[in-house]
């Protein structure tokens, strides 16, 4: 079996988690060696709240320029608040990670934000390619707000915009959840952010908006996914990102059937517009599902890499009989053949915390 160098990270947490690093790869940016030291060392950033702080659409809050030395973070700062209300706040570094700038909040106090941050190669140099996303959600599953950001300067120079509400983003029939943006590598002004619509409303689908200005303006909301049936639960909230011409790919959770048993399960959509219009999605099969198994949105991550779909989902809730599943489509859009690698049998290199998989890496 040919030799993977793909590095997932599902979720970074604010801060540089120590632990050994054997290739030259930080967050899929390569770096010289000398370089990789000061990541040995727990550089603190800033205190964060739950899980809720750092989730993003893309499992990621962190984006690495391409010589590495400029990292941007986005998170939910935690508040005096009982309920563990939090405020966004952006924390810049461009020395490596060694020193780091926080600026906001950006926004009010809310229980739930789930940001997400993604930029061009060059944001560090380029003003107007770093952009961010967040959700406003109250205590309570309340009906929230997305909102987007733009750095109008570089990280050195910071100039973050004001915060701008996506259309027809909140109220009644949609509610935002899990929100995250991507840039095209063939145009950083090309953004999609994507959002899984939650709450009791029975709109449960995903949704995107794009931009073809950098953020300025938006489209109005675009229905991705709709079924005879509403996607199941938090499990749908999906992960966007974009590739080369004008290919985008979000992966998800929506149900199928085990035996007599409903459980959630792995899948793709696609666009080859842009993100104005998405195909059929297609599950995305899994080598051992059982009426235990229970993929979760935290669980799931993807990217488009030389122009192919990649994907990784882990399930923790089969009884001790679920896997991580490494998928990789090669073809063309519409007609890809997937590629599926158990990771535990590749001898993946794994970091948990508790029962959350920070980092999974196929040896």
């Amino acid at each position: 079996m040919k030799k993977l160098v793909v590095l997932f990270v599902l979720v970074v947490v604010c801060f540089a988690y120590e632990m050994p690093v054997k290739r030259d790869y930080v967050d899929g940016v390569s770096v010289q060696p000398e370089t990789r030291t000061s990541l040995r060392d727990r550089i603190l950033i800033a205190p964060i709240g739950d899980i809720r702080a750092i989730m993003g659409t893309q499992g990621k809050n962190i984006t690495v320029s391409t010589g590495g030395e400029a990292i941007a973070v986005v998170f939910g700062d935690p508040t005096p608040d009982p309920q563990n209300f939090m405020e966004v706040k952006i924390a810049y570094s461009t020395d490596d990670g060694a020193t780091w700038t926080i600026y906001g909040p950006f926004s009010g106090e809310y229980a739930r934000i789930y940001p997400g941050v993604d930029g061009s190669p060059d944001f560090d140099e380029n003003p107007g390619e770093l952009f961010f996303s967040f959700q406003e959600s109250p205590y309570g599953y309340a009906e929230g707000n997305l909102k987007t950001m733009i750095e109008e300067g570089t990280p050195s120079a910071s100039s973050p915009s004001t915060p701008l509400a996506l259309p027809q983003a909140t109220g009644p029939d949609l509610c935002p959840w899990h929100t995250g943006v991507a840039v095209s590598p063939d145009d950083p002004f090309h953004l999609i952010v994507n959002a899984f619509s939650y709450l009791n409303n029975g709109n449960e689908h995903l949704y995107a908006w794009v931009s073809e200005d950098g953020g300025y303006t938006w489209s109005d909301t675009i229905r991705v996914a709709r079924g005879i049936d509403p996607i199941a639960g938090s499990s749908g909230a999906g992960k966007c990102r974009q590739g080369t011409g004008d290919y985008a790919m979000i992966a998800f959770h929506d149900t199928v059937t085990v035996g007599a048993t409903v459980v959630t399960a792995p899948h793709h959509i696609e666009s080859t517009d842009g993100g104005y219009t998405w195909t059929n999605w297609t599950e995305l099969s899994v080598p051992a599902i059982f009426a235990t198994s229970q993929f979760w949105w935290h669980e799931l991550d993807c990217e488009v890499i030389n122009g192919e779909p990649w994907a990784i989902h882990t399930d923790l809730e089969a009884g001790g009989a679920g896997g991580m599943w490494l998928y990789h489509g090669t073809g063309s859009p519409g007609s890809w053949t997937w590629e599926v690698w158990d990771v535990r049998e590749l001898g993946a290199e794994s970091t948990w915390i508790a029962d959350t998989l920070f980092i999974a890496a196929p040896s």
